[in-house]
């Protein structure tokens, strides 16, 4: 089978403990594979020619996910909406936390809807489609999770019309590949600030109205001061990558905790 995508989320869990204490989680804990993704299959012309896309406005397939994946090109759109910050050691991934709890996104209602006017990250939209690399090589191939329930043979949109790809799954190629640019332009963005040694760990902590605590802990964010200090030749490196304009944007992002401390309950 195609290895994974690095784009699409690491491989191990984080932990979360019952104390009211956690740590943002991007990955499938069961599985290792990306999040949301349970059965990926390279997209083939006769093994799904009688299936296709089930249109759906549920969300119920990220409901469980506190920490969302996103690219760098996002972030000032994220940044009205969610804490941006990055989690992993020898692996390190910027994503948009979405829920203060383990298993809890906030942004998925009862009725899995997605709340109304906030962003939703790339790698949501992108769902039931991913890339994978093909042989642990440079080349990409388009699958499927074919665990998903919007994908069947009673689908609204095919994915191929004898053996072609129909426009819904050429559109999904697009997206998988801005996807994957956009994901290689990140990475230059976060080793620069593993270079200039920008980011530090840090945690976060609410009181609840019932009085109780909850604190979010194992991530990383830019040291501001840190940032200050650099240099003028790092810094018009920063600016020439495009890692300042993310930096400032992760930056703003962090007053956007409350947002999500107003949708906690108790």
């Amino acid at each position: 089978m195609a290895e994974n995508d690095a784009g699409n989320g690491a491989d191990e869990n984080p932990t979360q403990e019952d104390s009211g204490q956690g740590s943002p989680e991007d990955k499938s804990e069961m599985s290792g594979m990306p999040i949301f993704y349970e059965k990926p299959e390279i997209l083939d012309s006769e093994r799904h020619k009688d299936l296709g896309l089930i249109e759906s406005a549920s969300f119920s397939f990220a409901s469980t996910s506190n920490a969302i994946p996103i690219n760098a090109s996002e972030f000032p759109a994220a940044a009205r909406d969610y804490p941006v910050v990055f989690i992993g050691e020898e692996e390190v991934n910027s994503v948009a936390i979405v829920g203060l709890r383990k298993g809890e996104n906030l942004m998925v209602d009862a009725e899995e809807k997605w709340a109304q006017g906030t962003y939703i990250p790339a790698y949501v939209r992108r769902y039931p489609f991913i890339f994978v690399r093909q042989d642990g090589g440079t080349q990409y191939a388009l699958c499927i999770d074919r665990a998903s329930n919007r994908i069947g043979s009673d689908a609204d949109r095919m994915f191929f019309d004898d053996s072609k790809m129909t426009e819904l799954s050429e559109k999904a190629m697009e997206f998988c590949t801005l996807f994957q640019r956009h994901f290689l332009a990140t990475e230059v963005v976060v080793k620069q600030l593993i270079e200039f040694d920008l980011l530090v760990t840090h945690q976060v902590q609410f009181s609840l109205a019932n009085g109780s605590t909850l604190t979010l802990k194992d991530f990383k964010v830019v040291d501001e001061s840190r940032l200050n200090e650099l240099g003028e030749a790092d810094f018009i490196s920063l600016r020439k990558t495009g890692a300042l304009g993310a930096i400032y944007s992760h930056l703003i992002s962090l007053n956007s905790w409350q947002h999500l401390l107003m949708r906690t309950s108790a």
